[in-house]
């Protein structure tokens, strides 16, 4: 990617399919590869989590570096009074209640560090540590 981004950026089609993979780390390593691609372009990041947060992201690697970017689009779009982060909030707080328990503290993590999170958030991520 460093060397090249022409050549990964053709390949993008493949990396996206790549994320629906059975295997966890080909899973984490696309997903991973797919946020440094689109990082520039904040919307494209934001597409990008939304989908995925719909999706079925099985590896707990995985799961774990798409809360860490919803807590970057998150924080990205506190200033825009119109962006709703109910959905993310949502996707956050079923996380806490996921088998693998580097999900689970990863998802408390974030929503605990969260600014203006209400107390009714932030109950479930309090309960479950």
């Amino acid at each position: 990617m460093q060397t090249t981004p022409e050549i990964v950026k053709r390949w993008s089609n493949e990396v996206q399919e790549a994320v629906q993979s059975r295997a966890a780390l080909v899973q984490f390593h696309a997903l991973a590869l797919l946020h440094q691609i689109r990082q520039n372009d904040k919307l494209a990041v934001s597409k990008l989590v939304i989908t995925l947060t719909k999706g079925n992201v099985r590896s707990p690697l995985a799961q774990c570096l798409l809360i860490r970017y919803t807590n970057q689009v998150i924080c990205e779009s506190a200033g825009n009074a119109q962006t709703g982060i109910g959905h993310f909030m949502t996707y956050l707080e079923s996380c806490l209640w996921n088998k693998s328990e580097m999900v689970i503290f990863e998802a408390a993590r974030v929503i605990t560090e969260l600014n203006g999170v209400t107390s009714r958030e932030l109950i479930p991520a309090i309960t479950v540590l």
